[in-house]
């Protein structure tokens, strides 16, 4: 409590005021004796934006208004997000590990630099967290991203974050045992053949009227798949030929390539690793047919994450990667 002495034409006499500190973000209150305040105009403004935009733009409007300098204090940052995500406990719990953690002095860390060096820095920072503190990638990618939206990052730096938490996708699975069909009478196994529309052709068991089973389906363009069938689908462990000679060997899901699996192709590039819907994503490597090989992570079909380049000569680039490139 301290005093200070007011004189002016209006009102002459001491005026005792309480020093408070505003409960969100620390900031000195100064209420008068008698009045109770506990959040400051601020942060007042702040709950307002949180109604229209969501917490998201309420924390970059409270970065906007205080400085970057905010996320060096893991108390009062704390205090925002706890205040922000109250109602949030899965993402508001991952968010204040992250500061807990030092990751959000790591990312106002980041910011000098140009977009594909925040990219590169990011996505590590992420990884990192992620490994350090045995969370889920999607879960470490949630937190750092909204850290990072409170920031003011790039929309471009917070997809290299969703790319990532692709990549950590987990592999769909399959039975070992095919099941019996989901509909339709369950009849003995027959082998036979079965037309399906838009020129497919099948050959080989048969169940319930369903290709269930190991089998053959032909495409009118010449395209060959060989493996499990489960209810009219490929589902489980196959071959797929196309007419321009890629041959992939692996897990299916519904038609498509999910799981490990290797894909060859005619110039000799081969891809063996974790597929998601016929498209490498997580870890994998890549053999080029000049030789080159590499080893890391996959989001899309190209180079995201960490990796290892090396070079026929033995030469070795290592790092983190985004969209095919080694970031500097």
């Amino acid at each position: 409590m301290i005093s200070i002495q007011v004189k002016n034409n209006l009102f002459y006499g001491i005026w005792e005021i309480e020093l408070m500190k505003c409960i969100n973000c620390e900031a000195v209150l100064l209420s008068p004796q008698g009045v109770s305040l506990s959040v400051c105009p601020f942060c007042s403004t702040d709950n307002a934006v949180k109604k229209e935009g969501g917490p998201e733009a309420a924390l970059f409007e409270w970065v906007k208004k205080r400085g970057r300098e905010i996320y060096k204090n893991k108390s009062a940052l704390s205090s925002i997000i706890s205040d922000l995500y109250h109602d949030n406990a899965k993402l508001r719990n991952p968010i204040l590990t992250a500061i807990d953690g030092n990751i959000s002095l790591k990312l106002e860390g980041v910011l000098p630099f140009d977009a594909n060096k925040q990219k590169a820095d990011i996505v590590q920072i992420s990884m990192f967290f992620a490994e350090d503190y045995g969370m889920e990638m999607s879960r470490a990618v949630g937190a750092v991203s909204v850290l990072a939206k409170g920031l003011g990052m790039d929309d471009a730096v917070i997809e290299a974050l969703n790319m990532a938490a692709t990549a950590a996708k987990p592999e769909k699975t399959l039975p070992d045992v095919v099941p019996a069909p989901s509909e339709g009478n369950i009849e003995k196994v027959i082998v036979g053949k079965k037309n399906f529309p838009d020129g497919f052709v099948y050959e080989g068991e048969i169940i319930g009227g369903k290709a269930h089973g190991k089998g053959k389906l032909t495409d009118a363009a010449g395209a060959i798949y060989e493996g499990v069938f489960v209810d009219d689908e490929p589902n489980g462990k196959g071959k797929f030929t196309q007419p321009d000679g890629t041959v992939y060997e692996g897990t299916f899901v519904a038609y498509a390539p999910n799981g490990k699996g290797k894909a060859t192709h005619p110039d000799g590039t081969i891809y063996e690793g974790n597929f998601v819907d016929g498209v490498p994503n997580g870890k994998g490597k890549y053999t080029y047919s000049s030789g080159d090989i590499y080893e890391g992570d996959f989001i899309g079909g190209k180079q995201n994450g960490k990796g290892k380049y090396t070079f026929p000569d033995g030469k070795i680039k290592e790092g983190v990667w985004i969209n095919g490139k080694l970031m500097a």
